[in-house]
Formats: C-alpha cells, structure tokens, sequence
C-alpha cells in the first residue's frame, strides 16, 4: 500500500480490524467529525476498510 500524506499535525493511521472512527477518535482525544473533516473520501462511519490509511490528529 502506498504511503499517504498527512497535513500538519496529524499521521497516517492504518486501520486495524475492530477499529470504528468513535474507537479511533477516543484513542487520540479527537471526534469522528474531525477525523473525517480530514478524510473527505471517508463518506460513512461505517465504510473503514482494514489496512486503509486515514489521517489523524497527534
């Protein structure tokens, strides 16, 4: 898979089975509005796919 590029102060983030944007949000003391502010192809909470890489807040 090919490395994506991130804005300032956010990383790539591989999604991992299990993984919902809530899930991930709460790791990173962000919401799921933001991470998918920051990932516009991300259409519906519930389109993750393992081994995709979002972008997300450090």
């Amino acid at each position: 898979m090919t490395q994506r590029r991130c804005p300032p102060f956010t990383e790539p983030y591989t999604i991992q089975r299990g993984d919902t944007l809530y899930k991930i949000a709460v790791e990173r003391n962000t919401t799921p509005a933001v991470i998918q502010f920051l990932n516009p192809f991300i259409t519906s909470p519930y389109s993750l796919v393992v081994g995709q890489i979002i972008c997300v807040p450090v």
